[in-house]
């Protein structure tokens, strides 16, 4: 191991550390926790971290130092992927999240297209059996009244034939009674037609003195 060498890249790792360090305290300012703008810079200042390295391994013919800023490229790198496959999950997240949320909202939706077709039929429903109630009532009354009249009409027939047979009654008595007063006055006449038919036959048989 060549101490000079070790010195050197000692030297050059601390240099680049601390000459990386007002970045690095700067990208935390940056909005982010583990995206976003501080993690973008971050990884920046890696790979150029990085890469100073290997220009610095090449200049000094150090492969340590260039196998350090192969490490640390490797892992700005995976730093890079990982991060592009976490933004990536959470892309799909939130589609995932989203198309929930539509799914919700459209079921929401047909849901209560659901509860007002159901209200609709049912005012319908009730508003139908109100009708027909209202039919057969209007049914009911006209038919009682049909019944009513019919039942009048029968009574003033039953009325009128019993008023027609008391006046038959009546004109049947009253040809009775005229038939027995001509037979009366029938008899009254020949009664006084035999009684004078006596008087005129006694009087024949009388001696003329006594007439």
């Amino acid at each position: 191991m060549n101490p000079i060498r070790t010195l050197t890249r000692v030297g050059v790792s601390g240099s680049l550390t601390l000459g990386a360090w007002p970045l690095r305290a700067a990208a935390r300012f940056l909005p982010g926790n583990g995206t976003g703008p501080r993690h973008a810079a971050e990884l920046a200042i890696d790979q150029v971290d990085a890469a100073i390295r290997d220009a610095a391994g090449v200049l000094l013919v150090d492969t340590e130092l260039r196998e350090d800023a192969r490490r640390r490229r490797q892992a700005a790198v995976d730093r890079a992927q990982a991060l592009s496959k976490r933004q990536e999950a959470d892309l799909r997240r939130e589609e995932a999240d989203e198309e929930i949320a539509q799914a919700q909202q459209a079921a929401e939706v047909k849901r209560r297209t659901a509860r007002e077709q159901a209200a609709r039929k049912r005012r319908q429903a009730q508003k139908s059996a109100r009708t027909q109630k209202q039919r057969v009532e209007e049914s009911a009354e006209q038919r009682k009244r049909a019944a009513a009249e019919h039942a009048e009409e029968q009574q003033e027939a039953i009325d009128s034939a019993a008023r027609r047979e008391r006046l038959d009654a009546l004109d049947e008595r009253a040809d009775a009674l005229k038939e027995q007063e001509e037979a009366l006055t029938a008899a009254d006449e020949a009664q006084r037609l035999q009684e004078a038919a006596g008087r005129a036959k006694a009087a024949r048989k009388a001696p003329s003195g006594q007439r």
